[in-house]
């Protein structure tokens, strides 16, 4: 069973990722902030998830995105894991921002659960980068 870790702040809209996710075979684990997704990672011995979907949230005052920061903790422990991130600025702005490591997928909210359920279907059919 494939395993996914979701970080988002928005209750509702985590709730709908995961239910789309688990309809589709996962095993889920959510977090709404970075400090509950490392708690959940070192919990989660088994071994890491394989796909990670994160909220981009903004940095302030120049600073680097705490999404870019997770991930790249979350990439040195499981460097094959799939990485999707979500955000309501756009794709140029987040590349700007760095806030998107390399080989991740990338999807624009607001999205519909259908584009969502497509991006997954694509993120699993591509090659691990």
């Amino acid at each position: 069973m494939p395993a996914a870790l979701i970080i988002e702040s928005d209750v509702v809209l985590r709730n709908v990722v995961r239910s789309a996710l688990t309809l589709r075979g996962f095993e889920v684990l959510d977090a709404a902030n970075a400090t509950e997704a490392l708690t959940l990672l070192e919990a989660w011995c088994d071994a890491a998830p394989d796909l990670l979907i994160v909220a981009e949230a903004q940095p302030s005052s120049g600073e680097r995105p705490v999404s870019t920061a997770v991930t790249e903790h979350i990439l040195s422990l499981a460097p094959q894991i799939r990485i999707l991130v979500i955000s309501e600025s756009t794709y140029p702005m987040v590349r700007e921002r760095k806030a998107l490591p390399d080989g991740c997928w990338f999807l624009q909210k607001p999205f519909t659960a259908a584009q969502f359920v497509e991006m997954i279907h694509n993120i699993f059919e591509a090659p691990i980068q």
